[in-house]
């Protein structure tokens, strides 16, 4: 910096006078004004040398990492609290009944199951609190899930927090991040152990309890009628299962948010014959309350008719889900384990607050659990496994890479089976997309161009060219607003004390030469350095296809090339005039920078220097804009860092960049050849003709495979 300051201000000076000179000699005032703005320029250069020179080493915010005492999150579950333990009752002692529930009453409004379930009649709150049997593991279990929202994202995110440049992915890792609220959403209604109870007609509350006898005989019939005019239940008749919006192509959250919107309400919808048995159920069994709390008699064939349709209705959801479960197994359609998963849960919480009573209640039943746990081995065998494996075989890094996909699989395991370890698997995936992730680079550019006297007929002085050939570069794809980059993998991208070079493509000089072609004394081969750097290029994929079906482009911006620190100091005495090493540099550029476009744009490329010099730090996190965890925040806040020092970088492309350094290519999902192209950097209005640089060769290859372990 200080050698770069002390350059500029004597640059600085020397313009000065110039200008001083040129003004008193009265030259031509478009000159002058060309030298002034030059001037203004590198005075602006040298103050952001100044910022950079004067700029302390600035960290991201310390976020802490450590535990949080989290607490658990609101329960579905509403327990029945009692003064005493009770004891489940014989069949001989259950001749009370509240509701729809055979057992013995502990209390005028509790009752206790011969299988102990707790029933209770909240009239207070209008409400039937129902609590499933103590070894109802499935359901408690899946309360305690709900419950442990919190703790399952904090874990989640600790276990990515450690792994390597995961920043580069954080939009992918929020949406797995999100899938537990969307568990939550999804269940926490059907979880609930409280039945809200509709209101009493008035015009049924009169005196006249005759009245009210007849009207609920009234509903009986209808409750009749409405089971004997159920359709059949046909695959042709099953609503259609809503199929998760998979890959990650786009920034498009629409289908994404309707999918969301769509499966709580489809499950209910799915059972939607079976829920309006339900609703007339309670409906006429809180009438009934009513009427009997006031001293009404019985009703004929009451209990019958409504043990008769609660069977039916477990028997019906039961039918329902087999012909689902028959379907996923044909279809093997795992973006449908999302509503196979919701319509098996949804029957197991209907079972849980099933009482058998007619005959074949039991066996209905035990076929209504049966179906539950098929669809549960469904979501639990390899299916989900082979189609990602097979993805894999196809390359399909749209899905394979999708980590939301692969944490919304291991939550619907749990809502089956709440010990399995969802972090731990989603880890695993995670670890096995990262394995699957990577790419190699090979790249190489062939030079060639002349020096020649514009004052001359464009006599050739001097010819310079050059073969360069990258090392392989190992890279894995990031994410970058709604494309994806690339970026090198073994490098730690958080690491502030890693130097430059690590960052860069290792690009050998095989071979160059270089002639004066006034002198006897060339020419002069390429000696040393061995290795020059290329600025790590700009690369902007999509595997989508835009809305007439056709491939986005994608592209990449090379960037330009350096030598490193050491060896610019082991060479900085050479006398160029006598040897070809380190001047490379200005003529392998060429292939890709304007040299007289970049003079033009000087004071645009000091700015956007100054901004990159500003960026050294990243903001603190808006509270608006937290994710809820310090970590993810953390990781939020580095992703967004990278994409304003990309946008940056980019900014830097117009002003300085021939008009053919971007190349345009196809990176289809789906290819292990990702791209392999040649292309001519060539211009044929390059300005820099002006000044006597006639570029004649500036061919580009690149090849990207797919690489993975």
């Amino acid at each position: 910096m200080q050698q770069v300051r002390g350059d500029a201000t004597a640059e600085i000076t020397k313009i000065e006078n110039e200008i001083a000179e040129a003004k008193a000699k009265n030259e031509d005032p478009e000159t002058i004004k060309a030298m002034e703005t030059q001037l203004a320029t590198m005075k602006k250069m040298i103050g952001v040398v100044d910022r950079a020179s004067s700029m302390q080493e600035k960290r991201l915010k310390n976020f802490s990492t450590e535990n949080r005492n989290i607490p658990k999150d609101k329960s579905p579950f509403v327990p029945i609290p009692l003064k005493s333990p009770v004891r489940t009752p014989s069949d001989a002692e259950a001749k009370d009944q509240l509701f729809w529930y055979i057992g013995k009453k502990v209390d005028a409004a509790t009752l206790v199951t011969t299988k102990g379930m707790l029933v209770r009649y909240d009239r207070q709150n209008s409400q039937l609190i129902i609590q499933p049997e103590k070894r109802d593991t499935l359901y408690y279990g899946l309360v305690k899930t709900l419950e442990q929202t919190s703790r399952m994202k904090s874990d989640f995110v600790a276990n990515m927090d450690g792994i390597k440049n995961i920043f580069f992915m954080f939009p992918n890792v929020f949406a797995a991040y999100r899938e537990s609220d969307y568990m939550k959403e999804m269940y926490y209604d059907m979880a609930k152990n409280t039945i809200p109870l509709p209101p009493v007609p008035i015009q049924y509350l009169d005196p006249d309890l005759e009245k009210m006898h007849n009207h609920l005989i009234s509903m009986r019939d209808e409750l009749i009628q409405m089971m004997a005019s159920l359709p059949p239940i046909t695959g042709q008749s099953l609503l259609p299962a809503p199929e998760r919006p998979h890959g990650l192509c786009l920034c498009d959250s629409v289908p994404r948010l309707a999918y969301e919107n769509r499966l709580p309400n489809w499950v209910w919808e799915f059972y939607g014959d079976e829920t309006k048995l339900s609703s007339k159920i309670i409906d006429m069994s809180n009438q009934r309350e009513e009427f009997q709390r006031r001293g009404g008699g019985s009703i004929p064939n009451w209990n019958a008719t409504i043990f008769k349709a609660t069977s039916l209705m477990i028997k019906r959801e039961s039918e329902k889900l087999l012909l689902m479960v028959e379907n996923y197994e044909t279809e093997k359609n795992i973006y449908k384990e999302g509503a196979l998963a919701g319509a098996a849960i949804g029957l197991k919480l209907d079972l849980s607050v099933f009482q058998p009573i007619l005959d074949d209640d039991e066996s209905i039943k035990a076929q209504a659990e049966f179906r539950v746990r098929r669809a549960k081995d469904l979501i639990f065998k390899n299916l989900f496994k082979d189609y990602i494996e097979g993805q894999k075989g196809r390359e399909n890094y749209d899905v394979v890479l999708d980590y939301a996909l692969y944490r919304s699989h291991e939550l619907n395991k749990k809502l089956f089976q709440p010990s399995h370890d969802v972090e731990k698997k989603v880890a695993e995936w995670v670890a096995q997309s990262e394995k699957f992730n990577r790419f190699t680079i090979n790249l190489s550019i062939d030079f060639e161009l002349n020096y020649v006297n514009v004052n001359d007929n464009d006599d050739v002085l001097m010819t310079a060219d050059g073969f360069l050939k990258s090392d392989p570069v190992i890279v894995s794809l990031g994410q970058r607003k709604c494309k994806w980059q690339f970026v090198k993998t073994n490098v730690d991208h958080t690491d502030m004390n890693a130097t430059d070079e690590e960052f860069h493509i290792p690009m050998k000089v095989m071979q160059g030469k270089k002639d004066y072609l006034k002198d006897d004394a060339g020419p002069y081969y390429y000696s040393k350095p061995e290795y020059m750097q290329m600025v790590f290029p700009s690369f902007r994929i999509s595997f989508c296809r835009d809305g007439s079906g056709g491939e986005i482009p994608d592209s990449v911006y090379l960037k330009p090339l350096r030598y490193g620190d050491a060896d610019l100091e082991a060479y900085k005495r050479i006398n160029n005039g006598r040897a070809y090493t380190t001047d490379m540099y200005d003529y392998v550029n060429k292939a890709l920078i304007g040299i007289k476009k970049t003079q033009i744009n000087a004071e645009k490329v000091v700015d956007v220097a100054g901004k990159m010099i500003d960026m050294s730090g990243i903001p603190d996190m808006p509270s608006s804009s937290s994710t809820g965890d310090p970590r993810l925040d953390k990781m939020k806040m580095e992703y967004i860092g990278n994409e304003q020092k990309e946008d940056l970088q980019d900014e830097l492309i117009d002003p300085t960049h021939t008009a053919n350094t971007g190349i345009l290519f196809n990176a289809a999902n789906g290819t292990h050849v990702l791209t392999v192209l040649t292309h001519d950097t060539t211009e044929a209005g390059d300005m820099d003709k002006e000044n006597g640089i006639k570029f004649l060769r500036g061919k580009v290859i690149l090849r990207v495979n797919h690489t993975p372990q």
